[in-house]
């Protein structure tokens, strides 16, 4: 199930988000998305492969991470620094911020990282607007991802009977790493090759129930 993930260290600040968009998918009969909120993680390169394994496909992030109010630690880096981590391995992934601090000259300088930047105020005034352009984000990034499932099932065929070229396993190989994928899990080519195609038959579903639902708006 894809879900829209907000990270902030202020627990408050997050579940009010966090509800906003859970009654916004109840309004609009999304059941197959969920949004998760959590406290920032102590590494930033925890977050990577969290991502891949719990299907988010939007993240949103404060920047004042460090506020800490409620939890029982805190964080040495800001919103604006996570998002280069991020970018390291996800280039297209949704990125959006929303904060009281929008206009901090850290997070201004990573403007083109994010794709949007968000004020917490201007957000809720207009939150049906900017949560349907996060869907529409996510549905981007679903069919990209969608794509490169196919390709990967397609290569993995082939290199299981026999048939992949030199190049083709390369390049299979690549799209796995994108994925975080390690070589065990291909060990086993009929089981692999069922999870596979039960991601991009929820994928295809997915596609189709969001289309429906933008061509309402």
């Amino acid at each position: 199930m894809p879900k829209i993930t907000i990270v902030d260290d202020r627990k408050d600040f997050r579940t009010t988000l966090k509800r906003k968009i859970e009654a916004f998918f109840i309004k609009s009969k999304l059941k197959d998305w969920e949004v998760m909120d959590i406290s920032p993680f102590q590494n930033k390169s925890e977050y990577f492969p969290w991502l891949l394994e719990n299907d988010v496909v939007v993240l949103i992030l404060d920047e004042r991470l460090q506020e800490n109010i409620e939890e029982s630690e805190s964080v040495n880096y800001k919103g604006s620094e996570l998002i280069e981590e991020i970018r390291r391995h996800l280039k297209e992934f949704p990125v959006y911020a929303i904060t009281n601090y929008s206009r901090d000259p850290d997070l201004q300088s990573k403007f083109p990282l994010f794709d949007e930047i968000l004020d917490r105020d201007s957000f809720y005034s207009k939150a049906d607007e900017y949560i349907t352009r996060f869907i529409r984000s996510g549905q981007r990034y679903i069919q990209s991802h969608n794509k490169i499932l196919t390709r990967i099932s397609e290569l993995s065929q082939k290199l299981a009977v026999g048939d992949a070229t030199n190049e083709e396993t390369l390049e299979l190989r690549g799209l796995q790493e994108g994925l975080n994928l390690s070589s065990v899990e291909i060990i086993d080519r009929e089981a692999w090759l069922h999870k596979y195609q039960e991601k991009l038959d929820e994928l295809d579903k997915l596609s189709i129930q969001i289309e429906e639902f933008l061509k309402k708006k």
